[in-house]
């Protein structure tokens, strides 16, 4: 299959899975260089800095554009959130959290390698969006919602 040579957008939780996706994301960052992949990085500073990143990123075009979140399903979840309202976004997830529930109940990669060409093979699969509401705000979740019963069990 020919991979695309468009420009892949990473966000990096570094705090993510313990501080371990600043490994998995090194890695990554290896093949993407060893391959010459055009990509732009992005490093989270706090919590919603995802979702506005990836509003950002989204807003300045209305290609077909690659957002890969680089953490767990926090990370995940900020970027699905920043990218609802486009529909040129194609979400996709590096497991680098501490569940990852989404990359291994829906995208279905068992390593960063494989979901790496996943991403850059021109196979787009698409998925509903769940939407809900708290205290007035509107969201969007992909594989799961939680309402604080699952965080308090783990």
């Amino acid at each position: 299959m020919q991979h695309l040579n468009e420009t892949m957008y990473f966000i990096v939780n570094p705090m993510a899975g313990n501080k371990g996706s600043i490994k998995t994301w090194k890695k990554v960052e290896e093949i993407l260089k060893s391959e010459d992949v055009p990509y732009e990085v992005f490093f989270t500073k706090e919590k919603g800095h995802a979702l506005r990143l990836t509003k950002e990123i989204l807003s300045r075009t209305n290609q077909k554009t690659r957002m890969i979140a680089v953490g767990g399903d926090g990370t995940l979840h900020e970027l699905v959130n920043g990218a609802a309202e486009f529909p040129h976004a194609i979400i996709g997830s590096l497991a680098a959290g501490s569940g990852n529930d989404y990359v291994r109940g829906v995208q279905k990669t068992k390593s960063a390698e494989e979901a790496l060409s996943l991403f850059q093979d021109n196979v787009v699969r698409v998925i509903d969006i769940g939407q809900f509401e708290t205290n007035g705000q509107t969201g969007y979740f992909m594989n799961s919602l939680g309402m604080g019963i699952d965080a308090e069990i783990s």
